[in-house]
């Protein structure tokens, strides 16, 4: 890659939103330099890109909803073990708040704004399953179906 990480990096930020016909990223603090940038994709769901400089990484992170009962706990952690079958998509939750939050890290190296578009387009539609599939969790101990989970392109 001829280009410096962070200046690719936010090349890729100010490109992505008109790519995708979107409103353009914006910089969370307001510098144009700024690591942390925020997308907002159908007017609600804001995904955060995030340059990990250490690890030249992009984090790509999105919150999908709140948990309601300990089979959801359960069923976030069982996701984060199927790292193979998920792609590396790996679910949590924030602090203080406890929303459960989908994340991605990918190389940003030589990522290309194709692909990275590609990459949201796979992050939205994981979003929308994983909204889906938190409704559907039965509230039992036994939980989810291994199945359920890493079935159905919860994967990037």
């Amino acid at each position: 890659m001829s280009t410096e990480p962070h200046e690719h990096f936010l090349l890729l930020m100010r490109e992505i939103g008109p790519a995708l016909d979107l409103e353009c990223a914006t910089p969370d603090d307001e510098d144009p330099r700024s690591a942390r940038w925020t997308l907002t994709v159908e007017g609600e769901d804001r995904f955060t890109f995030t340059h990990l400089v250490e690890k030249r990484m992009l984090l790509i992170s999105v919150a999908v909803g709140a948990p309601v009962t300990s089979d959801h706990y359960r069923t976030l952690l069982f996701s984060n073990g199927l790292f193979e079958q998920t792609g590396g998509v790996r679910m949590g939750l924030t602090y203080p708040y406890g929303k459960i939050v989908m994340s991605f890290e990918a190389a940003l190296d030589d990522l290309s704004l194709s692909q990275l578009t590609a990459l949201l387009f796979n992050l939205t539609d994981n979003l929308v399953r994983w909204r889906e599939l938190i409704e559907t969790i039965p509230s039992s101990d036994e939980g989810l179906a291994p199945e359920a989970v890493s079935a159905g392109g919860l994967r990037v």
